[in-house]
């Protein structure tokens, strides 16, 4: 399968005449990528330290013991952040996608409005976590992971806040129109 592709594209260059296809750089587009690329690298780069300093820093201070039970902790106060990232993701963006030709005004009262809905429907995990982190620890761990509860709802209680600035602000930046090259 991968060798059987990786065959099919060598012999399609080596022994087919014609034009040779090679790598070659546009000496501008190059100077254009790099400028752009330096700033979206930075992004990325802040944004990792943003996301994992805490587990950046903590392996350095603490145990190796300590370390995994904060891993539990950070595993379970993110569950509900990454099932919104993905409905985003696989449902919302395709839904905004699909509808283009909508006035934006419309498309962001309506998205204002799920995202309300939304909203509700994922409290109830964070508020559950918050309210019942340490019982959701004993039930699925053992006794070495206890701590895990305190820190699973401490982590997630900043979330709250973090969803309300998120959500308000991803309807702001709906495209007025379609870009020209697309």
């Amino acid at each position: 399968t991968l060798i059987i592709s990786a065959l099919t594209s060598a012999s399609s260059h080596l022994f087919f005449p014609g034009n040779n296809n090679r790598f070659a750089w546009d000496r501008d587009c190059l100077g254009e990528l790099i400028r752009f690329g330096k700033w979206v690298f930075f992004g990325t780069v802040m944004m990792f330290l943003a996301t994992n300093m805490d587990r950046l820093l903590l392996g350095k201070l603490i145990t190796a013991d300590v370390l995994g039970v904060y891993s539990i902790a950070f595993m379970l106060s993110s569950t509900p952040s990454t099932l919104i990232k993905r409905f985003g993701n696989k449902v919302v963006f395709p839904v905004i996608s699909r509808k283009q030709d909508m006035d934006r005004g419309d498309l962001r009262q309506r998205l204002f409005q799920n995202q309300r809905r939304l909203l509700l429907v994922m409290m109830a995990p964070v508020c559950l976590l918050i309210c019942a982190g340490d019982w959701i620890v004993r039930v699925g761990w053992d006794d070495r992971y206890l701590e895990a509860g305190w820190m699973t709802s401490d982590r997630t209680s900043p979330m709250l806040a973090t969803w309300l600035c998120r959500l308000s602000a991803s309807t702001n930046f709906l495209p007025a129109s379609t870009p020209p090259w697309i």
